[in-house]
């Protein structure tokens, strides 16, 4: 009986032995992922990339973008701890201002702004010749594009804008549009409507409308504004303007604040004389082949906006940008 007694002990403790320290580990790596998981913010859900969306373009050739490496350098090194492309915050001309890794930043906003699920960044093939007409997947929703030698940047995009119009046009799903009268009292309407935007608390957390005003220059002259028009892009007559909020509650309050000190300086100026109309869009989550394009040449946006689009200058692309961390 003894010897029967003994060996039972010597088998409890031989299979204490070896599964005490599985469940140690086990509530250790499930505490871990309890913590992990209640601390984590909360992440939208990011549409497969080959559902159609709406698209961000960002022009490369117009902007203070660089592209540090070639895409195709940046494959065989350390992607971690490399900038493929820089971009640089201007603030004047004594204090250039800051850096900062561009596509990080983009996919981060993309994560978080369920009205867009996909970014290009163009860059023009006659200034990088060994590498042109190339298009590298820095990820399934963000594409990087050296155009062909032969072909202008500004083309490339506005042709990419008209098809995408045109697939929008056969949808015509998701979209609501309003046009105001020009001056002052629309454009206060617009900052009222900013701010009951950002100040919202009642309203759900996820991205699921997106409201963009355009402003359209009118044929008179700049004349002594034109310091106040240059940074807004609105130093031609039809140029335009576009200013964003989230219809929703914003994951993005930084940005709505910039968006509203913008548009409050262009009343204080009394830029708002030179404003000729007001199109307000509201782009819902079922919105299809809507398209923003980043960049600061006056003339592109003129066609953009012609041809259906949105545009935003880099400036606008900073504050937005800033915020994700």
């Amino acid at each position: 009986m003894s010897l029967l007694t003994n060996y039972d002990t010597n088998v409890c403790v031989i299979i204490l032995s070896v599964l005490l320290p599985l469940i140690c580990i086990w509530l250790v790596g499930f505490e871990w992922i309890r913590s992990t998981t209640k601390s984590s913010p909360k992440v939208t859900r990011r549409p497969h990339p080959k559902e159609k969306g709406n698209l961000f373009i960002i022009d490369g050739c117009n902007g203070p973008l660089k592209l540090t490496k070639t895409p195709f350098d940046m494959e065989s090194c350390d992607k971690r701890n490399s900038t493929l492309i820089s971009f640089l915050h201007v603030k004047n001309e004594e204090n250039m201002g800051d850096r900062m890794d561009l596509l990080p930043k983009i996919d981060l906003l993309l994560h978080r702004m369920d009205s867009f699920n996909r970014a290009v960044v163009f860059f023009d093939g006659k200034g990088m010749k060994h590498i042109k007409n190339r298009l590298w997947n820095v990820n399934p929703w963000l594409q990087v594009q050296v155009t062909d030698s032969k072909d202008e940047v500004d083309d490339v995009v506005v042709e990419l804008v008209e098809a995408r119009t045109r697939a929008k046009e056969n949808s015509l799903t998701g979209i609501s549009t309003s046009t105001m009268t020009s001056g002052r009292e629309s454009l206060e309407d617009v900052i009222a409507d900013i701010s009951a935007s950002a100040s919202s608390s009642d309203l759900d957390e996820d991205y699921e409308n997106l409201t963009i005003y355009t402003l359209m220059r009118n044929e008179q002259g700049g004349g002594r504004k034109r310091n106040h028009l240059k940074p807004l892009c609105l130093l031609r007559p039809d140029s335009p303007y576009c200013a964003f909020t989230s219809s929703t509650k914003s994951n993005i309050p930084w940005f709505q604040k910039h968006e509203k000190s913008t548009l409050k300086q262009i009343s204080n100026w009394k830029i708002h004389r030179l404003i000729g109309r007001i199109e307000k869009r509201i782009l819902q989550a079922k919105s299809k082949n809507e398209t923003v394009v980043v960049t600061d040449d006056i003339l592109l946006r003129q066609r953009v906006i012609a041809c259906g689009g949105f545009v935003m200058t880099f400036e606008q692309l900073w504050n937005l940008l800033t915020g994700f961390e």
